[in-house]
């Protein structure tokens, strides 16, 4: 069974820090790393072929629609979760392009079953 590279692109510190401490012991992930700006998560895609990116919402000043657009621009076939604080933003994430969409805060294993369900639908990375 082979592991899905993901990328953790967090502005946030402690939940950079939190996220990549919690992926980092699930057996089917494999973390290439973090970036904490919007140029680092490129030079991230450029060097790792992420299977999927954690994206904060607020990770750069930029509107997400342009965000969206330029990270799946650079690296096609990688599945982007959007992190963000509002529900609102929900159906804004998917109309740009986010595969899936969670608020900032939800329970763990919200995460990892949004995780297995996206990475699962391409491959066989996940056999749980």
């Amino acid at each position: 069974m082979s592991r899905a590279n993901v990328i953790i692109a967090v502005r946030d510190t402690d939940l950079r820090l939190s996220l990549d401490l919690m992926l980092r012991d699930e057996p089917y992930l494999k973390v290439l790393g973090t970036a904490s700006t919007l140029e680092s998560t490129f030079g991230l895609t450029k060097v790792g072929r992420p299977d999927l990116i954690l994206l904060e919402w607020v990770l750069s000043n930029r509107p997400i629609e342009e965000m969206l657009k330029e990270i799946k621009g650079k690296s096609p076939n990688s599945k982007v979760i959007l992190l963000g604080n509002s529900a609102n933003q929900e159906s804004l994430a998917r109309q740009c392009g986010a595969d899936a969409y969670l608020r900032i805060g939800g329970a763990p294993e919200s995460l990892r079953s949004t995780i297995k369900n996206l990475i699962a639908k391409d491959s066989e990375i996940v056999q749980i």
